[in-house]
């Protein structure tokens, strides 16, 4: 193509022109680089236990309740039973609080046909104490074999709300001894038991017809996988810090709702396939549950996902610790891993209470394996001491249990020297540590075999043993704290925990430690304040000087097992805390446990967990939630004051630079409350509330600001 005549002359001068200088630029700053997208990561859920209507059939009924004999026997407590006006059978029982055995039986004589997995029954009770009985039932097979075993708690419903699974009986004696319930079987008697010795008290009951069950084939369930955007160890967010879920199934549909600690909806929707998001209200602090209804034709499943918002930065309340088995990481099946122990630190712990046994301390005598390094943790038990340090939490270690040279308790001269020498060795091995607990739950045999317990488990025995392992101790490490009596329960044995005091305990060491566990009784009807009153004095009584360290409490709640929910777990925990923090002589409190110890919806033991246990991502329950927040504002306080109006209770805590926190619950039906002073309110969860609330029910309420205090 050619150009015209213009055209082409503008081009050649354009061409030979001297090109004019460049303009000086400054440099651009350069566009930052797009912040990594966080991967998604597959992550387990807690599944909701079914209700006991969805996992049992009645197979038949027992023909009423004709036949039912009070036993009347040296073990068994005074009851008459007499039909009741309802068409029920009603069961009065007197407790009179003897040392021994005492409960209450029912016996009937009745064969179960093959293939009976439960048995259902309605049972309602008073009593005149606060604590619920235990309940059992009693069967015996072919062989003359008796297998006993303890009810769940009440869950199947209103008529039979009482169900006893015949499976992991808790004692077997008698017949063949195989532990096996060879047909046919048949049903010897019903148990009340009460929760402990020295237990007074009168209890009324009405018992319904037995059904027998039989397991419902499990159902379908439609294919669902959870991804969370990169989620922190144990679900525990930083406030502020975006969460995202992302659900995803091949096929079928997806509901899902967002609920708060107390059970408030925030949000929910639903999809379906391929993948569903869901995205957390981890901008404000609090405590969090996502569940997933899946559905697929007739299939449908139900997952659920927790998780915890708090606030940004390293918090450490001295007064507070948690009870640990990281001597377990590394054993097969114990499910403890090392990620707890990031859990504990974001819970704001400032102490953690574990052991290293004897045996695994010395496995032969004389050969130790202590203070090795952290890379030996499948091999060795004490990896966690150093980074719990490293970490500012205070480990408090327990002298504890029996060797297989010196089996069951450490009661001879020979055994009481060698475990004496233990006890120096790990005080010696560990400068680090400040704290050591002479023993565990002495009086109850904890940590000795069932066939090792021969009675020589004495309060003069104990006292023996403090009188070798103290100087012991102190000869190599002058500056250790020494915690006697090894964690009693001041109640259930409180004659053995006295005997034990006057023995020469008392005075043996400066501090001493309890277990005042509730079971399913609330601290305030419970009377856990005038428990732990009456224990300090007594330790002043005779010698010592009343200080206290509590090292175990805690509620569970296994599914199928009396105990408490996982929100009364929560509201029983954060109400004890608060109670035991206004005791001057309380000095510490470690709660049990960190963790699950297993899946067993039966097994208590599994249950005490604040967070759920390994295999479920240490996901928290709302008990973790209502502990950080209670480390997070009460670190570094003193001692609270106390104020209970009937079923009314606050504690606070008064702050030099006007920052006062007033914690604020009912023990029973919803209480009006009315506070001087400006105040901030937030949630047991730390979710802030809009307004002071005007008032208030079992899920307490913090106030904070200057003078804040109940009118």
């Amino acid at each position: 193509m050619r150009l015209p005549l213009c055209a082409t002359v503008a081009l050649l001068a354009a061409c030979t022109a001297t090109p004019p200088e460049p303009a000086v630029r400054r440099a651009e700053p350069a566009a930052p680089a797009p912040a990594p997208e966080r991967p998604w990561v597959v992550v387990p859920t807690h599944r909701p236990h079914p209700a006991a209507s969805e996992r049992w059939a009645v197979s038949s009924e027992l023909p009423g309740l004709a036949g039912w004999q009070v036993v009347a026997g040296k073990q068994n407590a005074a009851a008459t039973a007499a039909a009741s006006k309802d068409g029920g059978l009603g069961w009065e029982i007197a407790f009179t609080g003897r040392d021994g055995l005492e409960y209450a039986e029912l016996a009937i004589d009745r064969p179960l046909p093959a293939g009976t997995g439960a048995m259902a029954w309605g049972l309602s009770w008073q009593a005149d104490h606060p604590w619920v009985p235990a309940l059992r039932v009693r069967l015996i097979d072919a062989s003359g074999e008796v297998h006993q075993f303890t009810a769940g708690r009440p869950r199947f419903d209103d008529r039979r709300n009482v169900l006893v699974v015949f499976d992991g009986e808790d004692a077997v004696w008698g017949g063949d001894g195989n532990k096996r319930l060879d047909q046919p079987v048949r049903l010897q008697s019903l148990i009340v038991d009460r929760p402990g010795k020295g237990l007074s008290a009168h209890v009324a009951a009405t018992l319904t017809a037995p059904v027998l069950l039989s397991r419902r084939p499990p159902a379908a369930e439609p294919a669902f996988t959870l991804e969370a955007r990169q989620p922190p160890v144990g679900q525990i967010y930083d406030t502020g810090t975006p969460g995202e879920l992302r659900a995803r199934l091949p096929r079928g549909s997806v509901t899902w709702r967002i609920e708060d600690l107390a059970g408030r909806g925030l949000a929910q929707g639903s999809g379906g396939d391929p993948a569903v998001l869901v995205p957390l209200p981890t901008t404000v602090d609090g405590w969090y549950d996502v569940t997933f209804t899946v559905r697929d034709g007739a299939a449908r499943a139900v997952h659920s996902y927790r998780c915890l918002a708090r606030p940004a930065g390293r918090v450490r309340n001295p007064a507070l610790g948690v009870c640990t088995h990281f001597q377990w990481v590394g054993r097969k099946g114990s499910g403890w891993t090392v990620d707890g122990l990031a859990v504990v630190d974001r819970l704001g712990f400032g102490a953690i209470r574990d052991e290293i046994p004897w045996g695994a301390a010395e496995p032969t005598l004389g050969t130790y394996r202590l203070n090795r390094h952290p890379d030996q943790v499948p091999a060795q038990a004490d990896w966690f001491i150093d980074p719990a340090v490293q970490l500012g939490l205070e480990p408090l270690l327990i002298f504890c249990y029996g060797h297989a040279q010196h089996p069951g308790w450490p009661t001879t001269a020979a055994a009481r020297a060698a475990f004496a020498g233990y006890a120096a060795r790990q005080a010696a091995a560990y400068p680090s540590v400040k704290s050591f607990e002479v023993w565990n739950e002495w009086s109850v045999g904890t940590g000795v075999p069932k066939e090792q317990r021969d009675g020589r488990n004495t309060a003069e025995a104990y006292a023996g043993l403090l009188q070798e392992v103290v100087p012991a101790v102190r000869a190599v490490r002058p500056d250790a704290q020494l915690i006697g009596t090894g964690g009693e329960h001041p109640r259930w044995q409180g004659k053995e925990w006295e005997a034990m005091l006057k023995a020469g305990s008392a005075a043996a060491t400066p501090l001493h430690s309890l277990h005042p566990y509730r079971w399913q009784g609330t601290p305030e009807a419970s009377g856990l304040v005038a428990e732990i009153e009456q224990a300090s004095a007594l330790v002043r009584s005779h010698g010592g000087s009343g200080r206290l360290w509590i090292t175990e409490i805690g509620w569970t709640c296994p599914p199928e097992n009396m105990g408490v929910d996982e929100r009364g777990q929560a509201q029983c925990t954060l109400r004890a805390l608060a109670l035991l923090r206004s005791i001057p002589a309380v000095e510490r409190v470690f709660l049990y446990d960190l963790m699950d110890d297993g899946l067993d919806p039966s097994e208590k033991e599994h249950h005490f967990g604040l967070v759920h246990h390994s295999s479920r991502a240490l996901m928290p329950k709302p008990a973790a939630a209502v502990v950080a927040v209670f480390n997070r504002l009460t670190a570094g306080r003193p001692c609270g004051e106390r104020t209970v109006r009937g079923d009314l209770h606050a504690v606070r805590w008064a702050d030099a630079g006007g920052d006062d926190l007033l914690l604020v619950w009912s023990a029973g039906a919803p209480q009006p409350i009315q506070i001087e002073g400006a105040a901030r309110a937030c949630d047991a969860a730390g979710r802030p509330l809009a307004a002071v609330p005007a008032s208030v029910d079992g899920w307490p309420v913090y106030l904070r600001g200057p003078g804040v205090r109940l009118r």
